[in-house]
């Protein structure tokens, strides 16, 4: 009776262990496929799609939706961000190469966050227009 009693404990642990095991498993696995960066390197067949959504959400509202820039930038390339409480100096900027077309940030425009990764770099500010057309009258390219 006693072997029975110590051979059912045994058992028990094992089945313990198992479900433990078993969650570590799947939050490993879930870990791999939510973290962003990983994420990306998994589904880089998506990206075109999301970056063609980005932009056509952008000319159909006539602005840039945020949460999906944001949601696109992360997924597309994750990176790394960079906050500057007083401002990014704007001579920086204009020193550092850019495969895009840059524009002219004027002193209006408060210039805060960096975000970069290798194959993204973008730069934010607060600005109080709200809409690309107003963006692209006060904006001039360089």
């Amino acid at each position: 009776m006693r072997v029975k009693k110590d051979l059912m404990k045994i058992l028990y642990f094992i089945q313990k262990q198992h479900f433990f095991v078993i969650l570590f498993i799947l939050f490993s696995l879930l870990y791999i496929f939510l973290q962003p960066s990983l994420r990306s390197s998994f589904h880089s067949f998506l990206r075109p799609q999301s970056l063609e959504h980005l932009i056509s959400e952008s000319k159909n509202n006539g602005h840039i939706p945020a949460q999906l820039f944001w949601e696109v930038r992360e997924r597309y390339a994750p990176g790394t961000i960079v906050f500057e409480r007083e401002g990014i100096d704007k001579g920086t900027i204009l020193e550092n190469p850019i495969r895009s077309d840059l524009i002219s940030i004027t002193q209006e425009h408060y210039l805060f966050l960096t975000f970069e990764s290798q194959e993204w770099k973008s730069y934010e500010m607060l600005t109080d227009l709200n809409d690309l057309t107003s963006m692209s009258a006060t904006l001039t390219p360089l």
